[in-house]
């Protein structure tokens, strides 16, 4: 296997991971009814949606992701925890979740 082949096999399998993560978000703020999410935080429940996903290396070299999820305020932390463990709860671990309007 050349190299050029080698990174364009390793690009598509990272590009079906996101997708995959992206996937698993955005069903978990479809079905959030059943999951008792935090209340009092400035979040557009009806129009949450997660757009963007991303792989992170920290200063240790330790790779993680993120996702981005629009339409909850930067500073919804409590928002963010919970849904980190939705998250952790359907098997992605090492997720930060990023929030914007």
């Amino acid at each position: 296997m050349t190299e050029e082949r080698a990174a364009y096999i390793a690009d598509a399998k990272l590009t079906r991971t996101l997708d995959e993560l992206r996937g698993v978000v955005n069903g978990i703020l479809h079905g959030w009814q059943g999951r008792q999410p935090p209340k009092g935080e400035p979040v557009n429940w009806a129009a949450l949606y997660c757009h963007s996903a991303g792989v992170v290396l920290d200063y240790q070299n330790t790779m993680g992701f993120f996702v981005v999820v629009e339409e909850a305020a930067p500073d919804a932390s409590g928002f963010q925890d919970w849904l980190g463990e939705q998250l952790v709860l359907s098997g992605w671990t090492n997720v930060e979740v990023v929030t914007e309007w």
